[in-house]
């Protein structure tokens, strides 16, 4: 379907990626001056754990339940249910209170991630029209990234912490009315009446959320190898019984023979490196400037500001060499190519390195995350049916999730074991590392699908 004008409905949808990643990086400003003043610092891993844990399971779920019923009607719940928990947040007693508002924010997040890196494919069917309007969606991604903790740490010094959880439900609220009043609700025509596979949904949510659950744990000293190995063992436990499920429902959550697409498994674990990636330049390196260079945090967001720019830079470049590029691949290996330099560069710098030197580091980081997360999106579109566009790409941004769990626990390891500076020089070599692992993953994709036009 091609909208007379597509902008306003598209506006919207970028308007939705912002907010899910304004609600992470607002409140990642927020949370340290919350659980003191709650006296809850003790509790203050947990916060996070809830959070993470109920965006990583509704994110397939929503991305299934979009194939199925329409995008549209998930997305505003999605605003809704993010909103309502910001202001849970901001009224809350106590920790516990707090861990419960954030895991229904996180269930809103997931939801959001779920259906709206989706919604471009809605719009515009044909892949060379698509990967102009994602820039749109990278752009909106890489500048609430990097306003988020500006806007938070503002509003914290002028109003409070309570005032700085409302942000969200007043953007939200333009995202409800652009998504309401110009997002299309598309639904494939299905020969069969569409069930929901509410088996597969609670297996899954089992087999995620164990697994999860015991790396934190495990991670933050929070629970013993025996509770952590029982996780474990009860997540492995409920994957293999899901898959046997899977088998035999008509419309299963997650569809068994996307596995089997070669693509698909290769853009997953692509997926998953992008996300390692990706944390640990925008939550790490901001901590290497201030604690471990002495650099004044107003200072630091200038130096950053290239990591936040190079995104829309970088998806606009792509864009453009996307119908010109033979082997679409190449343009995930730039990414990667552009993003392990900028790691070694900063890997090598010192509290000494020239600001401009900095800058020039950080710009082509965010020019390769730019290449990176509209073709992470787009290909696995075009690796699959129809029918399977929502499912396919929820679970390539769980795997980014999940991803980004794993690195951002690692690098804390590494913090906590080493220092700061060590500590995240030695990440830097991590994300060098896993750039090149993508690159070479970029290389074993299957040309033939991502070769269409149509």
């Amino acid at each position: 379907m091609n909208l007379k004008n597509p902008l306003p409905a598209l506006l919207g949808v970028a308007l939705v990626v912002s907010i899910a990643v304004l609600d992470s990086t607002i409140v990642g400003t927020t949370l340290p001056r919350v659980a003191k003043e709650l006296n809850g610092e003790e509790q203050y891993a947990w916060v996070g754990i809830g959070y993470l844990l109920t965006t990583a399971v509704s994110i397939p779920i929503s991305g299934h339940l979009g194939d199925l019923f329409g995008r549209k009607r998930f997305i505003l719940i999605s605003l809704l249910l993010i909103s309502l928990g910001a202001v849970a947040s901001s009224l809350c007693g106590g920790m516990a209170e707090l861990v419960a508002a954030r895991s229904v924010q996180g269930v809103g997040g997931g939801m959001m991630v779920g259906t709206a890196f989706t919604a471009t494919s809605d719009i515009f069917p044909a892949p060379y029209q698509r990967i102009r309007w994602q820039a749109l969606n990278s752009t909106a991604f890489a500048l609430a990234s990097g306003l988020g903790p500006i806007v938070g740490g503002w509003v914290i010094e002028q109003w409070g912490w309570r005032i700085s959880f409302l942000v969200i439900p007043m953007v939200a609220l333009f995202a409800f009315i652009a998504i309401l009043f110009w997002f299309p609700n598309i639904v494939q025509e299905r020969e069969d009446r569409p069930q929901i596979d509410v088996a597969g949904a609670c297996l899954m949510i089992f087999t995620l959320a164990f697994p999860l659950l015991a790396l934190e744990l495990g991670i933050n000293g929070h629970g013993s190898w025996i509770v952590c190995g029982a996780l474990l063992l009860a997540g492995g436990t409920a994957g293999w019984i899901m898959v046997r499920v899977e088998k035999s429902v008509d419309s299963p959550i997650i569809p068994v023979h996307l596995f089997r697409i070669r693509n698909v498994q290769l853009l997953m674990l692509i997926g998953a490196g992008i996300g390692g990636v990706m944390f640990v330049l925008s939550y790490y390196c901001p901590m290497l400037l201030q604690a471990g260079y002495g650099v004044a945090p107003d200072v630091a967001g200038l130096l950053m500001a290239p990591l936040l720019v190079g995104p829309p830079v970088g998806s606009m470049i792509n864009g453009r060499l996307f119908r010109y590029v033979s082997s679409k691949p190449a343009l995930l290996v730039i990414g990667t190519a552009l993003m392990a330099a900028g790691a070694a560069g900063l890997m090598l710098s010192s509290a000494q390195s020239a600001s401009l030197t900095l800058m020039f580091w950080f710009s082509l980081c965010g020019l390769g995350f730019g290449f990176l997360m509209p073709n992470l999106t787009l290909f696995t579109q075009m690796s699959v049916d129809a029918f399977d566009i929502g499912i396919a790409s929820a679970a390539v941004q769980t795997l980014r999730t999940v991803g980004s769990i794993i690195a951002t626990a690692a690098v804390g390891v590494m913090v906590s074991a080493s220092g700061v500076e060590r500590g995240i020089k030695l990440a830097m070599v991590m994300t060098i590392l896993m750039c090149l692992a993508t690159a070479w993953l970029s290389f074993k994709l299957e040309r033939e699908p991502l070769d269409r036009k149509d």
